[in-house]
């Protein structure tokens, strides 16, 4: 399903994201973590969660609920495709989770509006290095309804660039029967540096949303890189706290080939630039 900013996935593939089980494990940890401090940092006021594309069983955050029995909390569920909120709205029945749910609602994250402040934002629609889907969007529009105490999960998304001869990276691959790491996991990429963040803390165009979120400078490229190549996206994650996902630990955090330095033109430079139109990609100019 196409969205505005990105991919919205099938409820089929939605239910399959918690096939990467160390990606579900970590973000079930942090929110409850992330929760618990809420609870004990505010007196007896409502904490209200929103879960942005939950998917047809929410799996980030209904496994916690009846662990955390308490009454101040109040959770909105949204996502864009009506069958995996059918889905998710008999899940919360069965389970007798009907007292922690404020809503269940069919709505756009890139654009939805909340009617109070939150105290918890929670969005995965994620793939490789920002591609494909609206994380990055998303997170735009919803930082402004957080609360000044409120909590980002993840907590801090970090995009870093580096040269690797690509096909000798490890890949983790979380296909039903078929979980495994191909590559080599010890490989380390040369010159890695950051090149954004996405946290509460960022700059956020209130405006309106630039479809070039990130344009690097234009990047000397001196060495001769024979061996390593091609111009690669290191993706790290902080879920919350201690809770982090690091390379090939997740397909969330599968390294991505965006280019290649064998392209290089007279100067020997590149500039990249992430781009959220549409569905969301990296393009490479050389000059």
């Amino acid at each position: 399903m196409k969205a505005s900013h990105g991919l919205a996935i099938s409820e089929k593939h939605a239910a399959e994201c918690i096939l990467d089980y160390k990606r579900t494990h970590s973000f079930i940890k942090g929110i409850y973590k992330a929760i618990g401090k809420l609870l004990n940092n505010k007196s007896e006021e409502p904490i209200r969660i929103l879960y942005a594309g939950c998917g047809p069983y929410a799996p980030l955050l209904l496994p916690i609920l009846n662990l955390l029995e308490n009454d101040r909390l109040y959770v909105t569920f949204i996502d864009v495709n009506e069958d995996s909120l059918a889905v998710l709205r008999k899940v919360v029945a069965k389970l007798n989770l009907e007292k922690y749910v404020e809503s269940i609602k069919y709505a756009d994250a890139i654009t939805y509006k909340h009617p109070d402040k939150l105290d918890m934002i929670c969005s995965e629609t994620m793939f490789s290095a920002l591609t494909r889907e609206p994380q990055v969007s998303i997170t735009e529009n919803l930082l402004p309804q957080l609360a000044p105490h409120g909590i980002l999960i993840p907590e801090e998304i970090k995009i870093n660039l580096g040269f690797s001869r690509f096909v000798d990276e490890p890949i983790v691959d979380t296909r039903p029967k078929n979980y495994h790491i191909k590559g080599d996991i010890t490989k380390t990429p040369e010159d890695v540096r950051t090149l954004f963040a996405i946290h509460k803390n960022m700059s956020v165009n209130s405006q309106k949303m630039n479809d070039v979120f990130f344009e690097s400078d234009w990047l000397s490229i001196e060495k001769p890189y024979d061996e390593n190549p091609d111009i690669c996206i290191y993706t790290e994650l902080k879920v919350f706290g201690e809770e982090s996902l690091e390379k090939a630990e997740t397909t969330l955090t599968n390294p991505f080939c965006v280019g290649s330095i064998r392209k290089l033109k007279e100067e020997r430079t590149i500039k990249l630039k992430y781009i959220t139109a549409g569905m969301p990609y990296w393009q490479v100019d050389y000059k």
